[in-house]
């Protein structure tokens, strides 16, 4: 019997970010209630949800108000690269959910300079895929500045 994946980037989060694992709780309570509420089969939490219910308020709202641990960013940065590493059969979705979802939201919540000092090359894989989402696409990110 296969174990139960919490999804791509889930269980990404889940893995690197053990203080967010309420979060993930609250989300997978809220999925196993609707599906007893219309009798459906159960689901991986969305990316959207995650994105929005769990990353943008624990990490991405304290990371660009100088609030959190200085481990936040390079650990959300590593879980951004392996969910665009991730190659399974919906993986074209599941990169278009996190650019959707929350790459879009780190453009405006956290500074183009934290994200590349704490990975560039995580920036230009960006700026690569998605020319134009964030800002200032057109020349790199100076990750000193």
């Amino acid at each position: 019997m296969p174990v139960w994946s919490l999804g791509v980037l889930g269980d990404q989060v889940w893995l690197r970010f053990p203080e967010l694992r309420p979060a993930i709780r609250d989300l997978i309570f809220a999925e196993v209630q609707r599906c007893l509420d219309i009798e459906a089969a159960l689901r991986p939490p969305a990316i959207a949800d995650i994105a929005a219910q769990v990353l943008t308020p624990e990490l991405v709202v304290p990371i660009e108000n100088g609030t959190a641990p200085p481990d936040l960013l390079p650990r959300l940065t590593q879980t951004i690269r392996a969910t665009l590493a991730y190659d399974g059969p919906d993986s074209s979705w599941a990169h278009e959910e996190l650019a959707l979802y929350l790459l879009e939201n780190l453009a405006t919540d956290v500074s183009l300079a934290k994200l590349a000092a704490a990975d560039p090359q995580l920036v230009g894989e960006v700026q690569r895929r998605w020319p134009g989402l964030w800002p200032d696409d057109e020349e790199p990110v100076d990750p000193v500045g």
